[in-house]
This record gives C-alpha cells, sequence and structure tokens, in this order.
C-alpha cells in the first residue's frame, strides 16, 4: 500500500503523518486551519504513522504518542490522530503555556473559559461563535506569559449531548457522535489572539438560573489554571510567575449557567470599557 503525508503546524511546530495515500483527505480534514501545503517552512518536530494492524482495526504509532494506540476501528483512530496531533503541536510551541480551556473575544480581549471536561467550555465558546464573536478554541488555548495574550488552536468544535439543543443545532445523523463544526458554521472567524481580559471558571447548571456569576479570589484561580495546563511537567518559575502576575490584573469570576447564550452575553459585558455595572453586580 503506497503511503501519503500530512503535514499540520502551529507556530513553529510540525507535525508530519504518514498514512495510506487514499486518506489523505480524511487525515487533513481532521485539522482544516492546521494543514499546510507549505511543510518545508518549519522543521519537522514529530512524525505519527497511522495505519492498519496487522491483527485488525487502526492504530497510531511513533515517539511522541509512546506506546501505539490500540486498534481500533477507524473513525475511533482519526479521533486519536487529531488529539496526538494537537498534543504533540501544542507541546512544542516554544515560549506559551498551553491550557485545557476555551476562549472567545470580546471588545477586542480574551474571555479564557477554563474548567474540567463537561464544565461547559465547548458550549460557551460554540455560543459566542453563534453571535459572531471571533473564537481561539474550544478546549485547547495558548497563553503567551511575555505579554499576556491569548493565541488561539484552531481545530473544529465538539458539540455534543444536551448542548446541540441549548444552542439550537441539527442533531448529528449519528446520535453517538459529537457534531464538529468549524466557527464558520457557526457564524464567526478564528481570532488571531488578544489580550487577557477576563477569566471564568465555568460550570453548568441544569434547570439553574440562565446564568450566575460570583467573584473568583487569584488564590482560587491560579490552582484552578494550573490543573489545566496542557503539558507535562511543573511550570517554570518565570512562568508561574508571569501567569500568576496575568491572572492576578484581570477580572476573575465563577459562572454557572444553565442559558449558553446568556451566560455568554453576561461574560461579554464584563468586559466592555463601560462595564462598571455589570461587574458591580458580581461582588
Amino acid at each position: 500500500m503506497s503511503t501519503g503525508r500530512s503535514c499540520f503546524e502551529l507556530r513553529g511546530a510540525r507535525v508530519d503523518v504518514l498514512h495510506p495515500a487514499g486518506w489523505a483527505d480524511l487525515v487533513r480534514g481532521l485539522l482544516p486551519a492546521l494543514a499546510t501545503t507549505s511543510p518545508e517552512a518549519a522543521p519537522v518536530t514529530a512524525t505519527l504513522r497511522f495505519e492498519s494492524d496487522p491483527a485488525g482495526g487502526w492504530v497510531v504509532r511513533g515517539p511522541a504518542v509512546g506506546s501505539p494506540t490500540p486498534a481500533v476501528e477507524a473513525a475511533a483512530a482519526l479521533t486519536l490522530l487529531e488529539a496526538s496531533i494537537v498534543e504533540v503541536l501544542v507541546g512544542a510551541v516554544a515560549g506559551v503555556i498551553p491550557l485545557h480551556a476555551a476562549a472567545f473575544e470580546a471588545a477586542g480581549r480574551a474571555v479564557v473559559l477554563a474548567g474540567p471536561s463537561g464544565s461547559g467550555k465547548s458550549t460557551l465558546a460554540a455560543a459566542a461563535a453563534r453571535t459572531g464573536a471571533p473564537v481561539l478554541g474550544d478546549d485547547v488555548v495558548l497563553l503567551d506569559p511575555a505579554d499576556g495574550r491569548v493565541l488561539p488552536v484552531p481545530r473544529p468544535f465538539k458539540v455534543e449531548g444536551p448542548a446541540v439543543a441549548l444552542l439550537g443545532l441539527d442533531p448529528p445523523s449519528d446520535p453517538r457522535a459529537p457534531l464538529r463544526p468549524d466557527p464558520a458554521q457557526l457564524g464567526a472567524a478564528w481570532s488571531r489572539g488578544a489580550p487577557l481580559g477576563l477569566l471564568a471558571l465555568t460550570g453548568v447548571r441544569p434547570g439553574g438560573a440562565p446564568v450566575a456569576m460570583e467573584p473568583l479570589d487569584a488564590a482560587d484561580a491560579i490552582p484552578a489554571v494550573l490543573r489545566q495546563i496542557a503539558r507535562a511537567g511543573p511550570l517554570a518559575g518565570p512562568d508561574f510567575t508571569a501567569l500568576a502576575d496575568a491572572l492576578d490584573a484581570v477580572l476573575r469570576v465563577r459562572v454557572r449557567f444553565a442559558d449558553p447564550g446568556a451566560a455568554v452575553r453576561a461574560l461579554a459585558a464584563l468586559v466592555e470599557p463601560e462595564a462598571g455595572a455589570s461587574r458591580a453586580r458580581i461582588r
């Protein structure tokens, strides 16, 4: 079987994927905004192999993923491949802190949504995109500790479960599969990056008030964000200091919501130039 190659690039980091030649469109379609047709622009960070396993199924191989992934059906293996590409890329970008977080732009500033899986980050990012707000990601973003800017990691969104109906989206043909819309399909565009303006720790409250917010102390925000760093190993001392300073300098809230649209509007209002009244209501 002949082998094809697809290349993905993020801010100078590059991953090459070797795969069966006929699979190029499927592989590149995993991360269309990161797929590049000019791979010579950056040195190879890592090479992954997407291939059939002799025992059946498909696997992802390569030093970057350690042992080969379990042999699974093609759709599941492609999901593992996408996650592996993103993990390698964000871990290889120099001078940034990768965060498991979503973010959208409001009034020229980044509203960062942090929290564990299932806390509503993707739902809020998709809701923001539905309003036309530029978005930076629904799962991983990059924080530049040198200047406090939040940088995008453009990958298709993941919307599933009750969030599909909450956002007014058509359900997927396979109810077991998540929707994977690009921001353009939701009416938005990728942000090029924006200074950090607001940190929100997220939580879903089905059946509760449309949105509830409360102030968040830096002492609570810093450990919560540290738990969401998408890179192995401890944070270097200067990066920790820069992260702590960045979080200390911005407004921080804890937000719980039943209505994602209302939550996005409330969060965006906090970073508007005339946000005094909105901020006063959460104190």
